[in-house]
């Protein structure tokens, strides 16, 4: 089971944000984006599976679940996401949390997070909060 349905990270160095990668706090899709490329891709309405950097996924996550994902082509700009940057960054359906935001922090920021995506049905929160505690 996924931590969330239809849960995206985008990070320009997600390296640094491995934790979000452990096999048990599974995502149903991780994005890897430079600035640039993010910038250009929200500005040009494009937020498909088809722009993820593939290398990098299959170097650093190597997980089913993300590779399933990766089958994906319809667009996904209707899923919630979280852009994981020390820049400001304004996008559509876009939260910005510093890039050293770890799990726990997450939690606490919560209401602000899940008022915003407004899916009550497709909330986990008893998971979110034993793994968040773990952290």
């Amino acid at each position: 089971m996924s931590f969330y349905s239809g849960f995206i990270i985008y990070s320009n160095s997600l390296e640094k944000n491995a934790l979000f990668l452990k096999p048990e706090f599974k995502l149903d899709l991780v994005l890897n984006y430079s600035h640039e490329t993010a910038f250009k891709s929200f500005e040009q309405g494009k937020n498909t599976a088809r722009d993820v950097n593939l290398e990098w996924l299959i170097r650093i996550a190597g997980t089913k679940q993300i590779f399933q994902a990766l089958e994906l082509t319809k667009p996904i700009e209707k899923m919630p996401c979280l852009f994981l940057s020390e820049r400001p960054f304004k996008a559509p359906k876009t939260i910005v949390i510093p890039e050293k935001t770890v799990l726990k922090d997450l939690w606490e920021k919560q209401k602000n997070f899940f008022h915003w995506n407004g899916s009550k049905e497709a909330l986990e929160l008893d998971l979110i909060e034993q793994r968040a505690l773990m952290f």
